[in-house]
């Protein structure tokens, strides 16, 4: 095959998921996740009970979701002072179904992971992997399909395996450390439901692991040559598979199971780093469900995910890559990879009340404190008028850390640093000139002159320039 037919056909490939979000456009990014999240919300709302928890979290996600919501920015800058556009949301609900906030979790992991991989990579310069023998592998671990499993009970007896695992002689003895995630999709035959396919991505650096008793075999000298067992990561893992979901008298059936050992240099053509394989980052800390599983999942299961308090970790970082979280944030190039938000997660109710009262115990009040001690509708109303204050203080920000920025919301309302400075020069001059004539007695409106601000007044000086 000569270099021109290898051409024609590495051209008739289909495009990757990747290739195809990079040919979108921050407006269609925000249309594609505003529409995702109103059908969630809509499918929530109609099998949630009125009073409960699935109920909340669906007006949430609506809330989350809506056109005037969701913002896209331009003439961002990023630390190179290069321009890009980005989107994201004023005011975020942190919902795990939620399309918009499921994409800056994604961001804020590879964040991490990125870190951790350099981290490992300053740890252990060229020598020091070449003399223990260690390399950048790509792991895929996965667990038994069984029909009508439950997704919850799936995800938390691969996460108890694995912690098994990583407290295991075969694995301390062979990982330095890596990134770990965790991922489910739902597989069907037409419209039924074969059970949720909950697996783990792992990038780590590591000595030589043998994927199965061939190749522990082929590379028996290489053991043999870095003090390692035979042992092999297939039988690891389903030791722990067994003692995490099964008795002794019902194991666990391995028809499908899958466990897979790929060097990152082999993964893909993309690398960064000390040959570290950037789409096995992306793949490693991408969302814990994509959409397409959520809308092949039932509407029962879907109102069960979202009525869970609280999710085990679906990132994390491992040995010696792990650090302290840096909460910096910044909206992402949607020309360069997949958009995201920028979103603080102090401005949201999800965790943290943006007001400062306090129950009697001294703790703040969240928004699902305030649902288990008030009506259905009496939430609505304060969780409607908190998103409000939300969405006029996040505008106010985005402006003011990005002064050459515009930005528009789905709706069409526009903003900008110019207007944004003249609506609190306007506020600060309000309450001025309110302390200031109730001093005196007497009030009256102040007009605006396009140079500079000006207060009317009855005082002795008609005009106080400010």
């Amino acid at each position: 095959m000569n270099i021109l037919t290898r051409t024609k056909e590495k051209s008739k490939r289909k495009p990757t998921r990747r290739s195809l979000k990079q040919q979108l456009n921050a407006d269609e990014v925000a249309m594609i996740r505003c529409r995702q999240g109103l059908k969630i919300a809509a499918r929530l709302e109609s099998v949630a009970p009125t009073n409960s928890l699935g109920a909340a979290k669906a007006y949430r996600i609506g809330k989350c979701s809506e056109s005037r919501n969701i913002f896209i920015a331009e003439k961002l800058q990023n630390k190179d002072g290069k321009f890009y556009t980005g989107t994201g949301n004023r005011f975020a609900c942190n919902e795990r179904l939620c399309t918009n906030c499921a994409a800056k979790k994604s961001k804020e992991s590879r964040i991490k992971a990125r870190k951790a991989v350099n981290k490992l990579n300053s740890i252990f310069n060229q020598y020091a992997k070449k003399r223990l023998g260690l390399r950048w592998r790509s792991l895929l671990l996965t667990q038994p399909l069984m029909k009508g499993s439950d997704p919850i009970a799936a995800t938390e007896r691969i996460q108890q395996a694995f912690t098994t695992l990583i407290d295991r002689t075969f694995w301390k003895s062979r990982v330095k450390g890596g990134i770990k995630g965790v991922e489910f999709t739902v597989s069907t035959t037409g419209d039924e439901t074969n059970g949720f396919n909950v697996h783990i991505h792992l990038l780590v650096l590591s000595k030589f692991i043998a994927v199965n008793a061939d190749k522990a075999k082929e590379f028996a000298r290489h053991l043999k040559k870095f003090g390692l067992s035979s042992r092999t990561l297939q039988a690891e893992w389903r030791y722990c598979l067994n003692k995490a979901g099964a008795s002794p008298d019902s194991r666990l059936s391995y028809k499908g199971l899958v466990v897979s050992v790929m060097d990152t240099k082999n993964h893909s053509e993309r690398i960064r780093g000390d040959k570290t394989n950037e789409s096995a980052i992306l793949e490693t800390a991408a969302y814990m469900c994509k959409f397409e599983s959520w809308k092949e999942m039932s509407d029962k299961d879907l109102l069960r995910i979202a009525e869970i308090e609280r999710w085990g970790r679906m990132f994390e970082t491992l040995g010696a890559g792990r650090e302290s979280y840096d909460d910096s944030k910044e909206i992402e190039d949607v020309t360069n990879a997949d958009a995201s938000l920028l979103a603080n997660p102090n401005l949201t109710s999800g965790n943290k009340d943006s007001t400062n009262k306090t129950l009697d115990s001294g703790k703040k009040l969240t928004w699902r404190m305030r649902f288990k001690i008030m009506t259905f509708d009496d939430w609505k109303q304060w969780q409607a008028s908190e998103i409000e204050k939300q969405q006029k203080f996040r505008r106010r920000q985005l402006a003011l850390m990005n002064p050459l920025a515009t930005f528009r919301t789905l709706d069409g309302e526009f903003w900008d640093f110019s207007m944004i400075d003249r609506e609190m020069a306007l506020e600060f001059l309000a309450g001025m000139e309110s302390n200031f004539l109730v001093s005196c007695g007497t009030r009256k409106p102040y007009v605006i002159n396009t140079a500079s601000v000006y207060v009317l007044s009855d005082t002795a000086a008609a005009y106080q320039n400010v």
